[in-house]
This record gives structure tokens, C-alpha cells and sequence, in this order.
């Protein structure tokens, strides 16, 4: 796949087939190809339409690894958007700090998060 486009268009082209597979604690999740080109297109939408975030812009995701980091990495991508890991998410050696703060923060632990002292958009998915 050469970009986030091309990954959504390939998903809507396998349209009930299993695109996405999650197995975890808790059992096995699947999504169809079209589940998740929708779920992708929504988090795009919703970055770039109520957060009026441009393409270029960066945004970080806290998020334990699980699908859900997974759509809203990809989902921000197709909005053409600059995706970072928090640190302590990653297990990555030599993940480079950027001294510029995201414009904005996916986070399932809104509460490590102080809304009043942090400059970026805060959003909670759980």
C-alpha cells in the first residue's frame, strides 16, 4: 500500500470479508473491510471537520496497544495527518521526540491529562 488512501480503498473493496482481526484476553475480534473503512473514514472526518485539523498536523495517540489505536492511527492518517505514539506506549529503541506538542491528544487515560495546562485538543476514547 503506497499511502492511507489507497489502504481505505482496498478495505471498502473487500466489503464483508475480515479485515481486521484482534485477539486479546477477552476472545477474538473481527471487523468486515467495510466496518472499518467506515470506522476510518469517521475518525478522518471527525479530525479534520470538528477538530478543523489540516493536513500536516500531528497528533498523538495514548492508547494501549488494541484495535482501537489502530483505527485511530490509520484514521488520521487518511486525514492526512502526522501520527505519534506517546512514549511509554512504544517499545521502539530510537522513537524521535518532536520539541513541537501535538494538535492533538487520543487518550484512554484522560485522567493523567490536565485539560487546563495541556495547549493541545484532548480527546478520551475508551
Amino acid at each position: 500500500m503506497a499511502d492511507a488512501l489507497s489502504l481505505y480503498r482496498s478495505l471498502v473493496t473487500r466489503g464483508a470479508q475480515p479485515a481486521l482481526t484482534w485477539y486479546s484476553e477477552q476472545g477474538r475480534m473481527e471487523l468486515s473491510g467495510k466496518v472499518t473503512a467506515n470506522h476510518l473514514a469517521k475518525i478522518a472526518g471527525y479530525l479534520a471537520d470538528e477538530l478543523w485539523l489540516d493536513p500536516g498536523a500531528s497528533i498523538e495517540l495514548d492508547l494501549p496497544a488494541h484495535w482501537k489505536q489502530v483505527l485511530w492511527g490509520l484514521g488520521a492518517m487518511l486525514a492526512g495527518l502526522e501520527v505519534r505514539v506517546a512514549p511509554h506506549r512504544t517499545t521502539a529503541p530510537n522513537t524521535p521526540a518532536s520539541d513541537e506538542p501535538p494538535q492533538a491528544l487520543i487518550t484512554s487515560s484522560p485522567e493523567l491529562h490536565n485539560p487546563d495546562t495541556s495547549p493541545v485538543e484532548s480527546i478520551a476514547a475508551l
